[in-house]
């Protein structure tokens, strides 16, 4: 499952010296130095995603109304999808996003949220019958606020 994550990557630790202090006659205040990266035994690659698509912004109907559904950008591993593979899915949607699901071939499936807006998963998709290689596929991504509206976005994938 894709986790969202924030690094603090430069902490700075500054000497102050208070106003009107000369400093004379005192040690020198530290040099400013940055604090040691957070160490991790097993750090978690980032996965790669070399499919980034983002839809055109969509503009509501009725102005008045809360804001509808929508979704801000899909990201696959790949668009030619060749088995067996590592399938990274990540989909950053509009903050009224409850849920979102992938939707292909008669089959649907829910992905996690992982936090508010931010919907994916990971997982190890094995080969594929000879019968579905070659093929593209369209696959239709729909998301769903909590009134039920919804916001879709279709991209064909090829199976390889």
């Amino acid at each position: 499952m894709i986790q969202g994550a924030l690094a603090v990557v430069g902490l700075l630790t500054i000497a102050q010296v208070p106003p009107g202090a000369s400093g004379a006659g005192q040690s020198p205040a530290p040099a400013v130095a940055p604090a040691p990266a957070p160490w991790s035994p097993n750090p978690q690659p980032t996965p790669a995603y070399r499919f980034i698509y983002r839809p055109a912004p969509q503009t509501s109907a009725d102005p008045g109304s809360s804001s509808p559904p929508a979704i801000l950008e899909i990201d696959l591993t790949d668009q030619v999808i060749v088995t067996p593979v590592e399938l990274n899915v990540r989909v950053l949607a509009s903050p009224s996003v409850v849920s979102v699901t992938a939707q292909t071939l008669g089959r649907s499936i829910t992905l996690p949220e992982v936090q508010p807006g931010l919907f994916g998963f990971s997982t190890e998709l094995q080969a594929v019958p000879n019968s579905l290689r070659n093929r593209s596929f369209d696959v239709r991504f729909v998301a769903a606020d909590a009134a039920g509206r919804t916001a879709a976005v279709t991209l064909p994938l090829t199976l390889k």
